[in-house]
């Protein structure tokens, strides 16, 4: 697409500086989803890698061409600056947003800086002028609404953190413990309260290590100074490290080692480093303040404000019921505030909670919101897909005459009183939005518009479990059949179907009409030219290899009379690239809609869907609740798929 010019508006673009790194990840983010044309503008640039105009002051800002060129202004907000002053009157045309960083109170800087943070609660006031804010966290999008912006102004766009490697605390060494502490040296960052509570953990765990990884340049000499008396004075000189500005590559290895992140802050808009230690698999402890609680989601502990005492014993409390969980890996616990878990739960947890901070996801944030502000259709999601299949906007989807049988999915087939909402809820399934009703629903409207669904019919269920149409047809059939491995307890083909398929019925149904039966689906056990009709539903891509998904087929139909129709559903890759468990569309063509027994009715294929199901699939991998609704196009790493519904009748 031709993308509008972009402006991102910064104090300065600088090493070492979170804000900084925030402005370089939009930047970058807006080129991944195909904003080719974006500038920033600060009073300093630090990187080669970034299109950028350094202006002095805002008067040269507001004459530069690029900014008054620009169709969108983004702001970087997080301290005074005169650059923030070109909020008031922005280019004259351009929509105007801005990313809240949020402002250290003024309590937790030394009275040098005072005056600066005056001037940036003053200038706060110029986010008045903005047409969106997105604070980079909850707790900031909170200070906003309490300084009394518009709630429906505000939207969270985290960040993006992407370091260190994701590693696991189950695998680390169980000695020594060790303890880090990320941030400057001042009093805001809460440094000697952790050295506090570490000097009384090592009078329990004499073997505990603190590491210290702290940025000298940006703290208070005086705070710092009294942070080496107190080792000294309370001989941890062997025991904790102080280390001065560490390079990332250092900064990553300590996280690796680190079993707890001890960070005792007073205030944070965000907390990058809670996010680097759950990446690391480290347990975050500090105090309930700011972001804290919000960033942790319950995987660390936070204890009171200034409860020094409380924090110490959480530090304590944790390291032993760390050595206990080493030594007892299957039975041992750490309790967290979201409660205990053991070492591969905590992992397992992590895992999911940070993968909201990846680049891809924030950028697919930034993307939609910047779309949604110019009014633009956003699709970055198109480039990974086959091009065969037809991405449409949402409004357009739900216009769309489909009135073919063979399709995928969409959220416009839940229209309210249409043909398929009127038979899920006939089949009694749950008021949501799933990929497996949408099945059950397309396969009886179809078998009833192609004819088949007559008192005198017999059908074939293959890799049934126990799915609603079962009882459904066995009301309106001469005879059911189920066919499954019936061999998993676990999953819809439990054993218990077979003794009591009443107990599965979501409503009453003919029980002489339904018949089930333990039967591999590549070896029916039935005559040639059996049934009527059958179907299989997100079955047969599971059955096994190719050659025996291919049997399968070949058996349905052999059993099928001439004429009958198999309503095949199945899960069809969306993406490039191929998977086991799921087909491409040349293995569709090839299995399915080629097979020298088989014709496709019921309409061509119909490849469209919405763009909203493509661009925020359900992550079945880093999801913390894979059944979200609307639950339709799936994801699994890059891969995205979703169901094909094929009415394919026998010939010959």
């Amino acid at each position: 697409m031709t993308t509008p010019p972009i402006a991102i508006v910064a104090s300065i673009v600088a090493r070492y500086d979170a804000i900084s790194l925030a402005v370089r990840d939009t930047y970058f983010a807006l080129k991944a989803c195909g904003f080719d044309n974006v500038t920033i503008f600060a009073g300093r640039c630090d990187f080669d890698d970034v299109s950028a105009i350094v202006v002095e002051d805002v008067a040269q800002l507001l004459m530069a061409r690029d900014f008054l060129d620009a169709t969108l202004i983004l702001y970087h907000f997080g301290i005074y600056h005169p650059l923030f002053d070109a909020l008031l009157v922005g280019n004259g045309r351009a929509k105007q947003a801005v990313f809240y960083h949020n402002i250290t109170p003024r309590r937790f800087v030394t009275a040098a800086s005072h005056a600066l943070i005056d001037r940036s609660h003053a200038q706060l006031r110029n986010l008045q002028h903005a047409d969106h804010l997105w604070p980079v966290s909850p707790f900031n999008a909170a200070c906003l609404c309490e300084e009394g912006f518009a709630p429906l102004k505000i939207d969270v766009i985290p960040l993006v953190v992407k370091k260190p490697e994701i590693a696991s605390l189950a695998v680390k060494p169980a000695s020594p413990v060790q303890v880090l502490f990320v941030g400057r040296g001042v009093v805001s960052k809460g440094l000697v309260d952790a050295l506090k509570c570490f000097a009384r953990l090592r009078e329990e765990v004499a073997d505990a290590r603190f590491v210290i990884a702290c940025n000298t340049s940006q703290s208070d000499p005086v705070y710092l100074g009294a942070c080496r008396r107190f080792i000294d004075e309370n001989d941890l000189a062997e025991a904790a490290t102080i280390i001065e500005s560490p390079a990332d590559e250092k900064l990553c290895e300590l996280f690796l080692a680190a079993h707890v992140l001890l960070l005792p802050t007073q205030h944070e808009g965000f907390c990058v480093p809670v996010v680097e230690a759950l990446r690391a698999g480290a347990i975050p402890i500090g105090y309930d303040v700011g972001n804290m609680k919000y960033v942790c989601e319950g995987l660390g502990r936070l204890v009171p404000s200034d409860d020094v005492e409380a924090l110490t014993q959480t530090l304590i409390q944790t390291a032993s019921q760390l050595r206990s969980a080493y030594q007892q890996p299957k039975s041992g616990q750490i309790v967290l505030d979201r409660g205990p878990m053991s070492l591969g739960e905590f992992d397992q947890a992590a895992a999911r909670l940070i993968q909201k901070y990846e680049f891809e996801k924030v950028a697919m944030m930034i993307g939609n919101r910047v779309a949604r502000l110019l009014n633009l259709d956003f699709h970055p999601s198109t480039e990974a897909l086959r091009s065969e299949i037809l991405v449409l906007p949402d409004s357009e989807m739900r216009e769309r005459n489909r009135s073919s049988l063979n399709r995928l999915p969409d959220i416009s087939d839940w229209e309210p009183g249409g043909n398929l909402t009127d038979m899920m809820r006939e089949l009694k399934q749950p008021i949501c939005i799933h990929r497996k009703s949408w099945e059950y629903a397309v396969c009886i409207q179809g078998l009833h518009q192609l004819g088949c669904v007559r008192d005198d019919a017999i059908a074939l269920a293959v890799g049934a479990g126990s799915e609603p149409p079962l009882f459904y047809f066995a009301n309106a059939l001469r005879r059911m059949v189920a066919t499954d491995l019936y061999d998993n307890d676990f999953c819809e083909g439990t054993p218990a179907m077979l003794q009591d398929p009443r107990s599965f019925a979501p409503f009453p149904y003919k029980e002489d009409h339904l018949e089930v039966r333990r039967m591999s689906g590549d070896d029916l056990q039935f005559p040639d030219s059996t049934f009527d009709f059958m179907f299989s539903l997100s079955s047969i891509e599971h059955f096994g290899s190719r050659q025996t998904q291919k049997k399968a087929i070949d058996e349905v139909a052999r059993t099928l009379k001439p004429g009958g129709i198999a309503c095949l559903i199945t899960e069809l890759i969306l993406t490039k690239g191929t998977d086991r468990e799921y087909f491409t569309l040349e293995e569709i063509d090839e299995m399915f809609i080629q097979h020298p027994q088989f014709k496709l009715v019921g309409g061509s294929l119909d490849l469209s869907i919405s763009a909203s199901l493509i661009d925020y699939p359900v992550d079945l991998i880093n999801s913390g609740f894979p059944n979200k609704s609307p639950h339709i196009v799936l994801k699994r790493g890059e891969m995205k798929w979703t169901s094909l519904s094929l009415f394919l009748q026998r010939i010959g």
